[in-house]
């Protein structure tokens, strides 16, 4: 039995123009273990099924890019290196490149237990409206599927019907 831990990386994009920016983006795995696997949400999408992601002005942390490596404990001590370009249109114009690198550890976790305080989510699955802690998200305009939604120290799922 092979043990599958996750890391999420959390990309915030900022839109600066006056309105909605229709972006373009490319997201390719540089360097690192040829079996991993890696899933790609944007836009509340999970898993991103384009390379389009459409952003409103001003901050956009509700939304974030997340690049989700599954890691295994063979890839310890090794790391992996992604490569992230932005840009409007599909020539990726006005583009920004960022690598973003990823160090494996070799280590099997913490070994001490880790007190934390659970956040509420509701309703779960939802049609609509959704509260995360203490913010309230409106998915009504938006497809189904799996969203990650913003909460202090990460991120919690939260399944749209």
């Amino acid at each position: 039995m092979n043990v599958m831990h996750m890391a999420f990386l959390y990309v915030y994009i900022e839109n600066l123009t006056m309105g909605n920016l229709e972006t373009f983006h490319e997201i390719a795995e540089r360097e690192g273990p040829a079996s991993l696997v890696t899933d790609i949400c944007a836009g509340g999408s999970c898993p991103w099924d384009s390379n389009t992601y459409t952003l409103v002005p001003g901050d956009n942390s509700e939304m974030p890019l997340t690049i989700e490596p599954h890691l295994l404990p063979e890839y310890g001590g090794q790391h992996i290196l992604y490569r992230i370009t932005v840009g409007e249109g599909e020539n990726l114009e006005n583009s920004i490149t960022v690598y973003v690198k990823v160090n494996v550890s070799t280590t099997s976790g913490i070994n001490r237990v880790v007190n934390h305080n659970a956040v509420k989510v509701y309703p779960n699955p939802t049609r609509g409206k959704v509260t995360v802690g203490n913010q309230q998200y409106d998915l009504s305009g938006r497809a189904a599927g799996v969203y990650y939604l913003p909460v202090e120290g990460g991120s919690a799922r939260v399944i749209k019907l």
